[in-house]
């Protein structure tokens, strides 16, 4: 995770790759942790908006994530605001 950002009362953490894929632990990690339903990524692919689910483990247990993952390219962070906000 690399930044955190606030639209209305909501966290949202951001994550920045430089390329089209790569591992978001840490911000399952933070999604976990803090309950959030909503990030944000920014990459080199098209834009998308999925709800996604993962599998976390840890020592002595296995919990379920699902949060909504709003990706965007890289050219769009100055629009990113509005289309967190939109449903």
């Amino acid at each position: 995770m690399d930044f955190l950002i606030q639209s209305k009362n909501l966290i949202i953490p951001v994550e920045v790759k430089s390329g089209k894929s790569g591992s978001l632990k840490s911000l399952q990690q933070f999604m976990y942790e803090k309950k959030a339903k909503k990030a944000l990524r920014f990459d080199l692919n098209l834009p998308t908006r999925v709800r996604t689910q993962h599998k976390l483990s840890t020592v002595d247990q296995v919990s379920s994530l699902e949060y909504e993952l709003i990706s965007l390219p890289l050219y769009l962070v100055e629009q990113s605001q509005r289309l967190i906000n939109l449903t």
